[in-house]
């Protein structure tokens, strides 16, 4: 579609700059990354009414966010265990002038202060400034001056003038800059090396209420969402991938043969996994659609370099007639998470009291081949049937269970919770298993990993 192209050129074109302005707002490199994302997405539902230069536009955006999340009293402020890294050394005069200049700037009024940044360290003109706050050019005027006059009275700032001290050596800085690696003063430079960086230091907005999915969620860190998804209301956005390893997660409220909602993940434009709500079996268990690290990568995906991504219903295929809402239609919430290794993820707190497991063999294991338990032998032969095998498999706590079949891995199953959510499958046969013939017995093998309680593993 036209305007999802243009957008995605413009983010492409201008995320730079904007990013440079909502630091110079925020003055912490994640919040700017959230407020860019945050004017980025409330621009795209009326992106194809917008005329002329889109820029003006999104930058409003920009200041009212932040003069919103101002109003809430939501400083940004963080604590940390060491002083932030500044990045490389500067002449001390010059770290002193800016420090300075910053103190007494975070102590005026935010409309004040919103006109003296654009001034000083934007270089926009007044009508500029006016267009984006939406002011006339007369208060511009009025701000930039009381806002001076305050600075002369601040008596930690005595020289106003450093202001525009600090102007002069960012525009001469500006000329001078070859490349990256230039001597960090002007907040671009900053802004750039940490728009190609992973996001490990990612800090998150606000909490929303009653979010679709929770930041870490089996096995995986939530770093993509959209709550009740418009079709026409999802923006292409940008993300720096930290591994590319991830799955889509997608939270349906119906399922079934009825319930034919594709949703996909597209990166660079090409898409890179979907699922269909019509293959969920239980509205408790939300689908999870594991990405090839190989399709990520053919789509020109690499660790740490910016990409756009979108995630969308009805994408690649469109199921679902157009004239419903894809709400209504199905889907609560999709996301993508990329992987986590055991190691590191933030595991619940054991409870007081582990609920004993319960083993519900009924249906088609009512009477099971081979059951497998932890207090037990963890292998076990029976005779091969042909074809398949269907396996159904809980566990206490978290922990993996890996089953191997003749010594070739089977499956593979990771509880992250202590939910003791059973569970089902009809496994295909492992690479390079010779089927023998029927009555001949075969190995079940099990390997537990991480688990601190009762677990078993039964298959017919």
């Amino acid at each position: 579609m036209a305007s999802s192209t243009e957008f995605v050129e413009f983010v492409n074109a201008r995320s730079h700059r904007l990013l440079r302005a909502a630091y110079l707002l925020t003055r912490d490199h994640a919040l700017a990354e959230d407020l860019l994302q945050t004017a980025l997405a409330r621009s795209w539902p009326v992106w194809h009414r917008i005329d002329g230069d889109p820029e003006p536009y999104v930058r409003r955006i920009l200041v009212n966010t932040h003069n919103s999340w101002w109003r809430r009293r939501w400083n940004f402020e963080r604590p940390t265990a060491a002083p932030p890294d500044h990045g490389a050394t500067v002449p001390h005069a010059e770290v002193d002038d800016r420090d300075e200049v910053w103190r007494a700037l975070d102590k005026l009024p935010k409309q004040q202060r919103a006109v003296l940044v654009l001034r000083y360290f934007e270089d926009m003109s007044e009508a500029q400034i006016a267009e984006t706050l939406s002011i006339s050019a007369g208060s511009v005027k009025n701000y930039a001056a009381k806002g001076l006059a305050k600075l002369r009275l601040d008596p930690t700032f005595a020289d106003a003038d450093r202001l525009n001290g600090v102007y002069d050596r960012i525009q001469v800085r500006r000329r001078k800059i070859i490349t990256v690696g230039a001597a960090v003063v002007v907040a671009t430079i900053l802004l750039i090396g940490y728009l190609l960086s992973p996001l490990l230091h990612r800090k998150a907005l606000p909490p929303t209420e009653d979010p679709g999915f929770p930041e870490y969620f089996h096995g995986y860190r939530v770093v993509l969402q959209h709550e009740q998804p418009n079709e026409e209301m999802l923006p292409p956005m940008m993300w720096i991938p930290s591994t590319l390893d991830g799955a889509l997660l997608v939270k349906c409220t119906s399922y079934g043969r009825k319930a034919h909602i594709q949703v996909g993940l597209s990166v660079n434009g090409t898409n890179v996994v979907s699922a269909n709500c019509a293959s969920q079996t239980n509205l408790d268990e939300p689908l999870i659609a594991p990405v090839d690290p190989a399709d990520m990568r053919a789509a020109g995906v690499n660790v740490g370099a910016r990409v756009i991504y979108h995630l969308a219903v009805g994408a690649p295929s469109q199921l679902t007639p157009r004239s419903e809402s894809p709400a209504d239609s199905g889907v609560a919430a999709i996301a993508f998470g990329e992987a986590v290794p055991y190691e590191r993820f933030p595991m619940p707190e054991r409870p007081a009291r582990v609920p004993q497991l319960e083993r519900d063999l009924s249906g088609d294991f009512a009477n099971p081949a081979v059951i497998i338990e932890a207090g037990g032998s963890h292998t076990a032969s029976l005779a091969w049937e042909g074809r398949f095998l269907r396996l159904y498999v809980n566990s206490q706590t978290p922990g993996t269970l890996r089953i191997t079949l003749n010594g070739l891995l089977l499956d593979s199953v990771t509880w992250w919770d202590y939910r003791q959510s059973a569970y089902r499958s009809m496994p295909a046969l492992p690479t390079g298993f010779v089927e023998p013939p029927v009555g001949v017995p075969v190995m079940i093998t099990v390997e537990a990993q991480h688990t601190s309680g009762d677990w078993f593993v039964a298959v017919a």
